[in-house]
């Protein structure tokens, strides 16, 4: 099944994107075309570039997924497991809100740029044009059944690209909240490590033991999921950023012809691109804000308490802490609240100097 399935995906985007890039590339002469088809062809190969990604691999995110159910069976105390429900709501909540706005905005386009176009409406065949441009040398796409087949076709690979998008943020959104989950609970025991929590018949050894453990076993966790994100963080932040300024070049365009309908319609698309990419970088930061509070729970622990030994130990666990911990865009850049408000900037930007370049 998963070799018919990873097939079939390939043979839906082979069957939609070949002939529209070349139409994209050998066909279309007129500037503003390209310019508006840029961003659909861009949103194509940058969710196509994820979904290989994840495929690449595929057998290190399923081992993760079954450390976080590793976790889960071994929660140790009702409290450690209010803290990982608590994590898990609020990621639920985050992949909800960019699953909806992502399929409705890509799905919409999809299905609807023709109608709001006034094409689907037209009693000439020869103004029949699909959401994106195409150009099959077997037939004639303008006439039917060809174009509801090419319809169809494009829909569902629009649908599935949204879908690699949906897919890509809701994994890395679920191994970040799970680590942080993980954090707190590691934060929560060196908080009781001297007068202990709800397992009073543990020593003071064993607790520190176990915080130690605990604490290692979060760090490679965090390593192992920021080497498997690399890639499909480095995607987003390329790809949302260089989409987010063609669509915005877009809404500029259907504007100017007065198309309201083409507008709205891309400002929704243009808004879940960038959402998308705020996610990676929201995500990264909480990842760095709650490794960081271990840090400080270590910190405030009484070590006049603790003896000799282990208290010139606290000095080397301050040190782990002290390396800040984020995802990176392949090794390029680190993802953060500031670097969003960078790239948002700098898609202006580009945006300005492209509108002036078609216009």
């Amino acid at each position: 099944m998963s070799l018919i399935s990873i097939s079939a995906c390939t043979l839906l985007n082979a069957v939609v994107i070949v002939p529209f890039f070349i139409q994209f590339a050998f066909i279309e002469e007129d500037v503003q075309s390209l310019a508006a088809s840029a961003s659909q062809l861009a949103g194509l190969f940058i969710g196509g570039a994820k979904y290989l990604c994840m495929l690449h691999r595929k057998k290190d995110v399923c081992k993760y997924i079954e450390r976080i159910s590793e976790d889960w069976r071994n929660v140790r105390t009702d409290s450690d497991r209010e803290i990982m429900l608590r994590s898990s709501r609020f990621c639920q909540k985050l992949t909800r809100t960019c699953m909806i706005i992502m399929l409705t905005s890509c799905i919409g386009f999809a299905s609807m740029v023709p109608v709001v176009s006034g094409d689907l409406l037209s009693h000439n065949i020869t103004t029949r044009k699909p959401a994106m441009p195409c150009y099959y040398y077997v037939f004639d796409v303008r006439y039917s059944p060809n174009y509801e087949i090419v319809y169809v076709a494009q829909v569902m690979c629009i649908a599935l690209s949204a879908t690699f998008y949906v897919i890509a943020c809701g994994l890395a959104a679920k191994f970040v909240y799970h680590i942080c989950g993980q954090c707190r609970i590691v934060e929560s025991l060196f908080e009781n490590l001297i007068d202990g929590d709800e397992e009073h018949h543990l020593s003071l050894n064993e607790r520190w033991s176990y915080a130690i453990e605990a604490h290692l076993r979060v760090l490679r966790f965090v390593k192992d999921v920021v080497s498997v994100l690399r890639g499909v963080c480095l995607s987003e932040l390329l790809g949302s950023s260089t989409v987010a300024c063609l669509i915005g070049l877009d809404v500029i365009l259907n504007l100017q012809e007065n198309n309201i309908g083409r507008c709205i319609i891309f400002i929704l698309v243009y808004i879940s691109f960038i959402l998308n990419l705020f996610v990676y970088c929201f995500i990264s930061e909480q990842l760095t804000h709650q490794c960081a509070m271990i840090g400080e729970a270590t910190y405030e622990i009484e070590w006049y308490r603790l003896p000799s030994k282990k208290a010139s130990e606290i000095v080397l666990i301050l040190a782990v802490c002290n390396i800040p911990v984020k995802l990176t865009a392949g090794k390029i850049s680190e993802l953060s609240m500031n670097v969003f408000c960078d790239v948002f900037k700098a898609t202006l930007v580009y945006l300005n100097v492209l509108r002036e370049l078609t216009l």
